[in-house]
């Protein structure tokens, strides 16, 4: 399983009004899976393009209800609701109740920019647009510390950290007015802690007396959990085989290769790590010329070749 570069393409791939670039996203990633699996997440990625499609409130709710009352216990049945929690699982005040990614002050104010245009963010957008933020960060070449974010517990926050802990039979660790580092894309080390949950390495021996690493995915963890909480089941599974692809590459490579383009704003990985501002020569050739035309250099190497006079 080659996942080298997909922490780049899920950056660089928006799901903002382009839902159909998850299917781009995972075309690297589904010829792994076998069978039945890879039928599992097709079906998922299907879903959430056509529930992606959906923005009238009163229709998503309608939605929402019939698949709540939907009794089939068909493993279909559950990838229909895995994506409708994908993209939809903000209902009912959720994100702004319970959401962790919420607490991320990159969200908060992503969020209300986004508001004032008119749109509101659905779930695999603003995981994307969290980590978007994140890896702008890394190119930025700012340091692993100060990206960790810490959030002072007020009352509403307890009381959502409680129904936590209440659902999973842990006594609270934390009172009202404690220090608690954010639980979210928005801090790096949260980021990144799950990188080897569902991504197994295994080396073996090949035919020509040489060692393989081999990549073994844990389906398991996306379909066959055991809780029946569908709520962050697919952006779960995406967001650690995301991570498993970042720290490789933070691991193996040196950071500061990590780019991105001052022009189209895409991530690139330079060759080098000296500096670089632009992924190709189109972007650079690009602004060198807009700056040229803006400052008159363009106009005045014209006239002293006589192009045109004046």
């Amino acid at each position: 399983m080659n996942l080298r570069n997909l922490f780049l393409d899920y950056a660089n791939l928006p799901l903002l009004n382009n839902p159909e670039n998850i299917r781009l996203l995972f075309s690297n990633v589904m010829p792994h899976f076998e069978g039945l699996q890879n039928k599992y997440l097709d079906t998922v990625i299907g879903d959430i393009i056509f529930f992606s499609s959906i923005n009238d409130y009163r229709e998503i709710v309608a939605v929402d209800k019939q698949l709540k009352s939907d009794k089939k216990a068909l493993a279909f049945g559950h990838c229909h609701r895995i994506a409708f929690e994908a993209v939809h699982g903000y209902l009912y005040g959720f994100c702004e109740r319970y959401c962790n990614t919420y607490v991320c002050s990159d969200f908060r104010n992503m969020a209300a920019r986004y508001k004032r245009l008119g749109i509101r963010l659905k779930c695999h957008e603003c995981e994307q647009l969290v980590y978007i933020s994140r890896l702008a960060d890394l190119a930025a070449g700012k340091s692993y510390r100060d990206m960790e974010e810490y959030v002072i517990i007020d009352q509403n926050l307890y009381e959502q950290y409680e129904i936590w802990h209440r659902q999973r039979s842990i006594t609270p660790e934390y009172k009202v007015g404690d220090k608690d580092k954010v639980s979210s894309w928005g801090n790096f080390s949260w980021m990144i802690e799950n990188a080897y949950d569902i991504i197994e390495p295994k080396i073996i021996l090949n035919e020509d007396d040489h060692f393989d690493k081999i990549l073994l995915l844990r389906f398991e963890d996306f379909h066959e959990r055991p809780d029946s909480n569908y709520k962050y089941r697919f952006n779960d599974f995406l967001r650690k085989i995301i991570s498993y692809s970042l720290v490789e590459f933070l691991i193996n490579e040196n950071r500061k290769k990590l780019k991105r383009c001052e022009k189209c704003k895409i991530f690139y990985i330079s060759k080098t790590k000296r500096e670089s501002k632009y992924c190709s020569d189109k972007c650079r050739l690009s602004i060198h010329n807009k700056r040229r035309i803006e400052s008159g250099e363009h106009a005045r190497y014209k006239k002293e070749k006589g192009y045109y006079k004046y």
